[in-house]
């Protein structure tokens, strides 16, 4: 039945509906690109660059990088985006949070603050 569903989900859905996060648009620079060439439009209001991802990723993995941060690349090629799941539709958030829980609990990790909303402001 979830194959089912999700394979509808990806017929429904077009390129242009990141899976990962459904709230922003997709990184694909060539569509983007041909998009605005065949429907020009004035840009009004705040531009967020939805390519911020990749490029934040391709800075934390350079060597000078790790170096600056202090950080140790433990049996890790190199940093990826992790997500809680909560603004995607691959991963419920109830999956993410058994999923670090039994990570935590392999590790022999305990919980220091238990898992809550957070605020920026008035905004979730």
């Amino acid at each position: 039945v979830c194959s089912k569903v999700m394979s509808q989900v990806g017929r429904e859905t077009s390129r242009f509906v990141d899976k990962y996060d459904v709230t922003l648009d997709v990184c694909i620079s060539s569509v983007l690109s041909q998009s605005k060439i065949i429907s020009p439009q004035e840009q009004t209001g705040e531009s967020i660059d939805v390519c911020v991802e990749d490029e934040t990723v391709n800075y934390l993995n350079r060597p000078d990088v790790q170096k600056a941060l202090r950080a140790r690349l433990v049996n890790v090629r190199q940093w990826e985006v992790c997500s809680n799941g909560d603004q995607d539709s691959v991963i419920p958030l109830t999956g993410s949070r058994t999923l670090l829980h039994r990570l935590a609990k392999e590790l022999k990790l305990n919980t220091t603050i238990p898992y809550r909303v957070w605020f920026a402001g008035q905004q979730v």
